[in-house]
């Protein structure tokens, strides 16, 4: 299974709690082993160079596309904004 397929899969519910398909990471390979890391924003998959930069630019496009995180992904895009790049509580989008 591709993919495109697997898009396919994560729109519909996604479209319904978001209203979009917010931006996410693909990693492709094993834990031991990363074959390939992705960014998807906006129908676009960017191939980037390491699962690091991945995680960079899918964090960036939040804050850059005003996007509210996903409930699955919540706590632990909170603990990057607030732990780790410590951006200001105020400018934090809150969860749908």
């Amino acid at each position: 299974m591709g993919l495109n397929n697997k898009f396919e899969e994560r729109e519909e519910p996604y479209t319904r709690m978001a209203g979009a398909v917010q931006q996410f990471v693909i990693v492709v390979g094993t834990a031991a082993s990363v074959d390939a890391a992705h960014t998807h924003v906006n129908g676009t998959l960017w191939k980037l160079g390491s699962v690091l930069n991945a995680l960079d630019v899918c964090f960036k496009a939040f804050f850059a596309l005003h996007s509210a995180y996903l409930p699955e992904a919540y706590l632990i895009w909170l603990f990057s904004s607030t732990c780790v790049v410590r951006y200001p509580a105020e400018e934090r989008k809150k969860c749908h």
